[in-house]
């Protein structure tokens, strides 16, 4: 079975999440989810980024912030319930259009690594080479393309909307490269049916995401969700065919890397049986820390282990 959700004014939301929106879709356990994201820089006008639908929705959805990005959802998951987790099997990611953006803000704004060296900022509209799978950054500069979803999250614990720009426990802004098809999210449940959502498509990114943008892009993907009850965490997971990754978010660095570590020793000892002075020898010798992004209010780390260590 698969359900589709295309991004209409009354499928999506604009800038946060929160757990009094109501759901536009329910999908069952382990349902398919054919999903478009719409991307756009507001106040601009780039007819190569624009579609009918996301014309209806600039003119028509008027509850925007406090965050800029425009998100499909929310999905309410049957049988998910707070305690669960929630398994986002992700099949398929693929451009809508055939064009992205960059946007630098001006330095002034205080937004991304370098804002004191930018201080004019730039909107570039990026042509995506579908057949070739890549992001043209000039005639001689070709990035190879990475779809992803920036953003996939659920309903937070929290009474009020939080911005779609900060992520959390719930997931939401984690800009996760490695959240490309062939990989699963893994979401703590607080509310009933989850209320998934999901947004700010990216053809392609590096760790870091340094300029504040990726290569924002709308994008189509499959996703099948599933409720996991023997999978306790308290913050997102994911794993490829390759490794385990563990997550952690926070306004210094430093913690975040800690957050993630010891997220990542946890699992260790609770799918493989190590003690967690073994798990921490462990991943001091096969894990990887990389810098998810530093520009979204909370900065975030993933930990990477290979599961070829284990046999």
């Amino acid at each position: 079975m698969r359900k589709v959700l295309k991004a209409t004014p009354q499928t999506v939301h604009w800038g946060y999440f929160s757990p009094a929106l109501s759901p536009v879709l329910e999908v069952a356990d382990g349902e398919r989810l054919e999903v478009e994201t719409l991307s756009y820089p507001r106040g601009e006008q780039f007819p190569e980024l624009l579609t009918p639908e996301l014309e209806a929705i600039i003119a028509s959805v008027t509850d925007i912030g406090p965050g800029p990005h425009l998100l499909t959802g929310p999905v309410h998951v049957e049988g998910a319930a707070p305690g669960d987790t929630l398994a986002i099997d992700i099949e398929a990611v693929e451009p809508l259009l055939g064009h992205a953006y960059n946007r630098i803000q001006p330095g002034g704004m205080g937004f991304g690594l370098l804002p004191e060296d930018f201080p004019e900022g730039r909107l570039t509209v990026l042509e995506l080479d579908r057949a070739r799978r890549e992001v043209l950054v000039s005639d001689r500069v070709r990035v190879p393309m990475r779809c992803f979803f920036g953003i996939m999250g659920v309903a937070p614990d929290l009474d009020e909307r939080w911005t779609s720009r900060i992520p959390g426990p719930f997931g939401g802004n984690l800009d996760v490269t490695e959240l490309t098809a062939g990989a699963t999210l893994y979401l703590p449940v607080f509310h009933d049916g989850a209320l998934f959502s999901v947004g700010d498509g990216h053809a392609t990114q590096g760790d870091g995401e340094v300029n504040l943008t990726a290569a924002e892009a709308s994008l189509r993907g499959t996703l099948r969700l599933r409720v996991v009850r023997d999978m306790p965490i308290a913050a997102p997971h994911a794993e490829t065919a390759t490794h385990l990754i563990t997550m952690g978010m926070d306004e210094d660095l430093h913690q975040a890397a800690k957050m993630a570590g010891r997220a990542m020793i946890a699992w260790v000892v609770r799918v493989h049986g190590l003690s967690r002075t073994d798990a921490y020898i462990l991943c001091s010798l096969a894990m990887d820390l990389r810098i998810s992004q530093v520009v979204n209010g909370r900065m975030g780390v993933h930990a990477m282990l290979a599961k070829s260590v284990f046999h």
